[in-house]
C-alpha cells in the first residue's frame, strides 16, 4: 500500500510453521521494505527502556555494558499454561532491550540455557562483540496470579530499574524509572518508539528484525510442550 510500517511483535509468528519459513518470510518484508523505500520497524519500545537506563547508568563514552538482566510479567487472566505463548508475547521486548545494548552482536550458541514450565521462561545467553566483552544476559518472562501484576524490571551491570506506569500532571501516560532512591519521571517508551518511526527511524529495523527473530527461535526450539514442566 506504499506505507510506512510499525509492526507489533512478534514480527512473523504461526505456530504451525517451521522456523527457517517463519525466518524467510521475515526477511522477504525486510527487503520488500527496502526495496520499496519505506519505513519499517518493530513495535519493541523496551528497546528505548534499555538505551534510557543505559544513559541513567552515567558511564563514560565507549564503556559497554556486559552484564543484562530483565524481569518482564503480565497478567495471566485465565490464560492457558504454554511457555510458547508467554515466549512469544513477552520474549521479543527483552531480547530488543538486549539488541539495544549490543548492537549487530552475534548469539554465542554454547552459552544458550532455557528454563521453561507452564507460565513462565528464563534465558541464559551471551552476545559476542567484535570490539567489546560479550553481553551476558538472563531474560525472565511469566505471567502472574497476583500482585503485582504487571512486572517490567532491567538491570544492567548490577543496577536495578524497576519501569513502572502512571499519568504525569498533564494526565499523559508516562514512564516512571526507579533505581535506587533515584526516580526519574520520563516519557512513555512506546510513545517514543512511535516518535522515532515518525521520523523514519524504527529502533529495530532491518537487520535487527531478522535478528530479533532468530534469537527468538532459538530458545523457542528448547521450550517444552504445553502443560509440561522442565
Amino acid at each position: 500500500a506504499g506505507c510506512d510500517v510499525l509492526c507489533e511483535k512478534p514480527f512473523v509468528y504461526d505456530p504451525h510453521r517451521a522456523a527457517d519459513e517463519l525466518l524467510d518470510e521475515a526477511r522477504q518484508l525486510i527487503d520488500m521494505a527496502a526495496t520499496a523505500g519505506k519505513a519499517l520497524g518493530l513495535c519493541s519500545q523496551y528497546a528505548v527502556t534499555a538505551e534510557r537506563c543505559r544513559e541513567l547508568l552515567g558511564r563514560p563514552a565507549g564503556q559497554p555494558v556486559t552484564e543484562f538482566r530483565g524481569c518482564l510479567a503480565s497478567p495471566a487472566r485465565g490464560r492457558a499454561a504454554d511457555p510458547a505463548i508467554v515466549w512469544f508475547d513477552l520474549g521479543p521486548h527483552l531480547l530488543a532491550a538486549a539488541q539495544a545494548l549490543a548492537p549487530d552482536a552475534d548469539l554465542d550458541p554454547a552459552s544458550v540455557e532455557v528454563e521453561a514450565a507452564d507460565f513462565s521462561v528464563v534465558a541464559h545467553f551471551a552476545l559476542v562483540r567484535p570490539d567489546a566483552p560479550p553481553l551476558r544476559c538472563r531474560v525472565h518472562v511469566h505471567r502472574t496470579h497476583a500482585e503485582p501484576s504487571h512486572i517490567r524490571q532491567l538491570e544492567l551491570d548490577g543496577v536495578p530499574f524497576d519501569i513502572q506506569g502512571g499519568k504525569d500532571s498533564d494526565g499523559l501516560y508516562g514512564a516512571r524509572i526507579v533505581s535506587g532512591n533515584r526516580t526519574v519521571e520520563d516519557l512513555d517508551p512506546l510513545r517514543l518508539t512511535i516518535r522515532r518511526m515518525l521520523v523514519g527511524q524504527p529502533s529495530i529495523q532491518g537487520a535487527a528484525i531478522h535478528r530479533n527473530m532468530e534469537l527468538l527461535l532459538a530458545f523457542a526450539r528448547r521450550l517444552p510442550p504445553a502443560g509440561t514442566n522442565a
